[in-house]
C-alpha cells in the first residue's frame, strides 16, 4: 500500500509540476498579447496624431498617391485599413495631381547601376540598367483622361 501510495503522490507532483508550467506559459502568452495590444494602440495614436496635425485628408475628402505600378490614382478618405497603410506605412499622399505627378517625375529621374538591378533578374536575363526605365503611362489610372472630380 505504501509504493502505491507513493506512486498516486509522485503523479500528484508530475501534474501539479506540469500545470505549474502550463500556467507560466499562459501568464506569458498573456502578456505578449498585452504587449501587441499596447504596440497596436501606439500605432494607432501615431496615425491620430499624423491625421490631427497634417488635417488632411478628412473622411471624404478625395487624394491622390503613386501606385505601386507607377500610375497616379485616387481615392476618397474613408479612414479604412487601406487608407492608414497608405499613410503610415510612408506612402505619400497628396492633395492634389499636380503634387503627385511632381513626386512621379522625380521618381522617373532615378537612375539604376546592374549591380541596383542584378538581384532581381534571372540568370538568363539580358536586361542591363541601359535598357531599363521606369514610366507612368496613365496618371489618372483606369479612368483614362478623365479627372475624377469632373
Amino acid at each position: 500500500m505504501n509504493n502505491e501510495l507513493s506512486m498516486l503522490m509522485e503523479k500528484i507532483d508530475t501534474l501539479a509540476d506540469s500545470s505549474c508550467g502550463v500556467i507560466n506559459v499562459l501568464n506569458n502568452l498573456s502578456e505578449t498579447v498585452n504587449e501587441i495590444n499596447d504596440e497596436i494602440n501606439e500605432l494607432k495614436d501615431k496615425i491620430y496624431n499624423i491625421i490631427k496635425e497634417d488635417e488632411f485628408p478628412k473622411i471624404g475628402e478625395l487624394y491622390y498617391y503613386i501606385s505601386d505600378s507607377g500610375n497616379i490614382e485616387y481615392s476618397t478618405w474613408c479612414n479604412s485599413s487601406l487608407d492608414r497603410r497608405r499613410l503610415l506605412l510612408g506612402r505619400k499622399i497628396y492633395k492634389t495631381k499636380e503634387e503627385a505627378n511632381n513626386d512621379l517625375v522625380q521618381l522617373n529621374n532615378i537612375s539604376y547601376s546592374d549591380e541596383d538591378i542584378k538581384p532581381y533578374l534571372n540568370e538568363k536575363s539580358d536586361i542591363t540598367s541601359s535598357n531599363v526605365t521606369i514610366s507612368s503611362s496613365n496618371e489618372y489610372g483606369e479612368y483614362g483622361d478623365k479627372d475624377p472630380r469632373l
